[in-house]
């Protein structure tokens, strides 16, 4: 069985290697693979982050856990578009939002790695 932070590290490296495949592969075949490595992940962050916030924070705290990190999935997609936008105008191309948002992605695995690997659950 795939773990929480194994999943995480790989929906991301999926997000990653789909957004660098947009920005560097315009042709018909890359953009399809890069829409089908985003259509299999996209909606699943959600799901594992909220899944980890209750084995993290158990019961009681997970709620106000999934809310803190909604707020971060909240800033991002707020700025995210204006500072595409303007990434866009600068280069006359989407390709480095796209590159900047595979980059983060990857971050994103990268920091995935160090969360725990076994439940911490509380109850309280």
């Amino acid at each position: 069985m795939l773990g929480r932070r194994a999943a995480l590290c790989l929906v991301y490296g999926m997000h990653a290697l789909a957004f660098g495949l947009f920005a560097l592969w315009a042709e018909p075949p890359g953009l399809f693979l890069s829409a089908l490595l985003f259509g299999i992940s996209a909606w699943s962050i959600p799901a594992i982050m909220a899944a980890t916030c209750g084995d993290l924070l158990g019961p009681t705290l997970a709620p106000a856990g999934i809310g803190f990190i909604t707020l971060f999935f909240g800033i991002g997609q707020a700025f995210g578009p204006g500072l595409a936008g303007m990434l866009a105008e600068a280069y006359s191309s989407l390709a480095p939002a796209f590159l900047l948002a595979a980059a983060i992605a990857l971050c994103g695995a990268i920091g995935c790695t160090f969360l725990p690997a076994t439940s911490r659950a509380r109850s309280r």
